[in-house]
């Protein structure tokens, strides 16, 4: 069964095919979500509640975008009102280890504690950005979305996108080169 079936199956109130979109996007919702909330158990919270929202208005698909697209716009505008009603919990919530992490799991403890002040100088660097930077990038460099998915999910043209991510790099790097390592950590992530 492709992808339209199953969507049309879930329109008609099949919840077992619903099941099967959970365990296809959860991971990159949750990525999404942590990117947020910066917090793991809050991070499920979110996910959760924006399957719950994407169940609720699964009729209102229309087709009109891939449904990657659709149910991304859905979990950014999710994240977003979540960040808005939480701003004051998330002024000093730090970055956990292990999150934009560099992919090699074994390090020693100087190599982890390095890698946790980058992820903190990133996630620092990231926060000071104004939203219609930081989240392109977000869904371009942790998301793996194209400029033309980006520009679906955020409901920009795609060149509008181009300039937010090329002025939004170009900011990430000048924070992060202000922060005394950036030149090195710019490299590493981008």
């Amino acid at each position: 069964m492709d992808l339209e079936e199953r969507i049309h199956s879930i329109q008609r109130g099949d919840i077992s095919q619903f099941e099967w979109i959970v365990e296809e996007y959860k991971n990159k919702i949750f990525s999404l979500a942590y990117g947020y909330t910066k917090d793991s158990y809050l991070a499920q919270d979110l996910t959760q509640d924006i399957f719950v929202r994407l169940y609720k208005n699964i009729n209102s698909f229309q087709g009109q975008s891939s449904f990657s697209t659709w149910l991304y716009r859905v979990a950014k505008n999710q994240c977003i009102d979540w960040t808005r009603r939480n701003k004051k919990r998330m002024e000093n919530t730090f970055l956990e280890e292990g999150q934009w992490d560099f992919k090699d799991l074994d390090i020693g403890p100087e190599e982890r504690a390095i890698r946790k002040e980058k992820n903190q100088l990133l996630y620092e660097a990231l926060e000071s950005l104004p939203e219609k930077y930081r989240t392109p990038l977000m869904l371009f460099h942790f998301q793996n979305l194209s400029y033309g998915e980006i520009a679906e999910v955020l409901d920009l043209p795609s060149k509008t996108v181009a300039t937010h991510l090329y002025r939004g790099k170009k900011l990430l790097r000048e924070k992060l080169i202000s922060k005394g390592r950036g030149d090195m950590l710019w490299t590493a992530l981008l």
